[in-house]
């Protein structure tokens, strides 16, 4: 069945109803829907058969959140190799930054980033997360929906009392 666009988003994928997207399209190039473009091509002939098809794009470069130096997708992989980094997109251990270059890793109950957790009441995380500089707060989604915002307080560095 074929939408007006294609999801980019979690809040994109909760409207159709999605837990998951089939496939994901990574491309360099803005998202347009127009058949010129390649990556529109394939994921409305994924979609015509059936397939749940998001995608994941580039900005238009014009200055705008989403773009070069303003938001970066990330790949939590063993290391830079195309298998590790692969193994980490099919495991769902990605996840998206902006501006800053903030290393995140975590666990619900155990399980890693891009598991799956069945769960009937509270659960346990464990999170790791690493800045360039302080990190000041960390929001928790769940299902794209604020759920909760842990304020951090770390000690100013000399450099930043100067």
């Amino acid at each position: 069945m074929m939408h007006d666009y294609l999801p980019i988003s979690r809040a994109d994928m909760n409207i159709r109803g999605w837990k998951q997207c089939d496939f994901v399209y990574i491309t360099g190039d803005a998202y347009v829907d127009h058949p010129s473009f390649g990556h529109a091509i394939i994921s409305r002939i994924l979609e015509a058969h059936g397939y749940k098809v998001g995608i994941i794009a580039a900005g238009d470069n014009h200055s705008v959140p989403g773009v070069f130096e303003h938001g970066s997708m990330c790949a939590l992989a063993a290391d830079n190799t195309k298998e590790a980094i692969w193994d980490a997109f099919v495991n769902r251990r990605v996840y998206g930054v902006s501006q800053s270059r903030i290393e995140v890793d975590f666990t619900v109950d155990g399980v890693p980033m891009g598991g799956e957790v069945e769960t009937g009441g509270e659960v346990e995380l464990e999170l790791h997360v690493k800045g360039t500089s302080a990190v000041d707060r960390v929001e928790i989604l769940r299902d794209n929906v604020l759920e909760e915002i842990c304020l951090l307080y770390t000690s100013p560095s000399p450099r930043d009392t100067r």
